[in-house]
This record gives structure tokens, sequence and C-alpha cells, in this order.
């Protein structure tokens, strides 16, 4: 009887998630890195990606993953920066160059968008490629 009871209510919040999001598209934009390997996934609370309170992942393999948000935004010269804000991911800017293509630096892949994770100060620099999920 609790199994049954049990498998009815993962079906029931399974069928509420996947009609919430249904309605409206929201975009993800997933970043790679190589040297060391970090990916960043950035999902949009809103139909636009970029803005203020986007949620942000920071996977790395044999790490836990860390979440966290965009805290605030600028353009210049085509460049969006994105500061990144959660615990882990204080001490991140994200780059995202939309006029130029991307590469992780292991593959031949070549993604829709530069990606640079970096350091304020710059300390720290990884280029890297991005796609937008729509």
């Amino acid at each position: 009887m609790n199994k049954a009871l049990s498998m009815l209510a993962v079906l029931a919040v399974s069928a509420f998630t996947f009609s919430a999001n249904a309605d409206v598209k929201k975009p993800t934009l997933v970043c790679n890195f190589t040297e060391p390997f970090i990916q960043i996934v950035v999902l949009a609370k809103t139909q636009t990606i970029g803005t203020v309170g986007d949620h942000v992942a920071l996977r790395s393999p044999g790490e836990d993953t860390v979440m966290g948000a965009i805290e605030s935004t600028s353009v210049k010269g085509g460049v969006n920066t994105w500061k990144l804000s959660g615990e882990g991911l204080d001490q991140y800017v994200l780059d995202i160059v939309f006029g130029k293509k991307g590469n992780d630096g292991m593959s031949d892949k070549e993604y829709e968008f530069e990606g640079i994770l970096r350091t304020p100060d710059d300390q720290f620099v990884l280029y890297g490629g991005c796609d937008l999920v729509k």
C-alpha cells in the first residue's frame, strides 16, 4: 500500500513539473571549459538569458555541483559580463562574447559563443565555448 502511494505521489509531482514547465520556454546557456574541466549551466528565470537572478550551476568532475545566481550584469564592447554569486561562485565572472564562436580547446566542436570564465582581477582566465539551448 505504501509503495503504491509513493508511486502515485511521484507521478503527480512529475506531471505537475512537466505541465508547469511546458507553458513557457526558458532559455539555458551551457558553457564548457577544459584544463580544468568545468561546465557552467545558466538557467533563465524569464524568457531572456543573462538577467540578475538567473540560476547558475558549476560542475567539475569529482566535485560537488556548486549552485548560485547571476548577481550583476554589464555589456561593454560586445561582451556580456555576468558577476556570479553563491558559495564557491563569488570568485568568478563569466564573460559571454555573443559575436564570436567558442572552442573548448579539446575537441573540434565549434560553440555558438565564446565563454570566458575568470576572476575579477584576471588572475585566473579560462576560455571555452557556450551554446544556447531554447
